[in-house]
């Protein structure tokens, strides 16, 4: 399954440079590990932009959603590796 998914510029930029391998997001899809993700970049306004992640597809390697972590009640956190 491939999720298309909205992403700030701040967080697309580290994301293209590797350095965000992790996304947190509102647990309202199915999320599974090889689940692959498209990003559309936004700007603060919430415009669609033109980005070189545009053109990238991510795989989502790892899902960490138990019970005990520190994460935002119906909150998801998920590592992510470029398809190449």
């Amino acid at each position: 399954m491939t999720h298309e998914l909205k992403i700030i510029k701040e967080y697309a930029d580290a994301v293209n440079a590797g350095i965000m391998t992790f996304q947190i997001r509102k647990n309202d899809r199915t999320y599974s590990v090889g689940d692959h993700i498209r990003f559309e970049v936004i700007n603060e306004r919430g415009k669609t932009i033109s980005h070189k992640l545009a053109n990238k597809t991510f795989e989502i390697t790892y899902i960490l959603n138990r019970f005990g972590v520190a994460i935002a009640p119906n909150h998801i956190v998920f590592a992510i590796r470029e398809v190449t």
